[in-house]
């Protein structure tokens, strides 16, 4: 009996791995399917990583459900599914369409920098805060730099400070 193939060999023979191909053809997931079919999903990532053909006729399997379900999300979203609308945008055209809310912000480590550069971090932040409040003062107070350069204010008088 030495020559006898391993159990995992006979045991997933052509009629097995035809159901599983139908399996994943119907959507089943990889592991769900093996199951299915009474073969340890394992047994099937070896037969798959062994034989490009099988592997190939998986992926082609797979696509086929894919392609079913996107058919089924098109036509929801063409007969009003918002939700459906919106999810074939953000796969189809992500370049033009995508989930603000899921948008990851990073923040810029200035500090790091700016002790890199010999800067005292703390008086960057205080400068950049102060220029910003004065802005602020100053957009209140109805200034603008054409305003400011005219000259047409004086220091002390505001647009609301006449006498009458």
């Amino acid at each position: 009996m030495k020559d006898a193939p391993p159990n995992n060999v006979l045991k997933f023979n052509n009629i097995k791995r035809a159901e599983y191909i139908r399996l994943l053809r119907e959507g089943g997931r990889r592991h769900v399917s093996a199951r299915a079919i009474g073969i340890d999903p394992g047994t099937v990532v070896n037969h798959r990583n062994a034989d490009p053909d099988f592997a190939a006729e998986c992926d082609r399997a797979e696509s086929e459900a894919d392609d079913e379900v996107e058919d089924g999300l098109r036509m929801a979203a063409i007969s009003g599914n918002v939700t459906a609308a919106l999810a074939w945008l953000y796969s189809r055209q992500p370049q033009r369409w995508s989930d603000m809310r899921k948008q990851q912000i990073s923040i810029y480590d200035w500090r790091k920098d700016a002790e890199e550069h010999g800067l005292d971090a703390e008086k960057l932040f205080n400068d950049l805060v102060n220029a910003a409040r004065a802005r602020l003062v100053e957009a209140a107070d109805g200034g603008d730099d054409a305003g400011r350069h005219s000259g047409s204010e004086s220091a002390g008088g505001g647009a609301g400070e006449s006498g009458a």
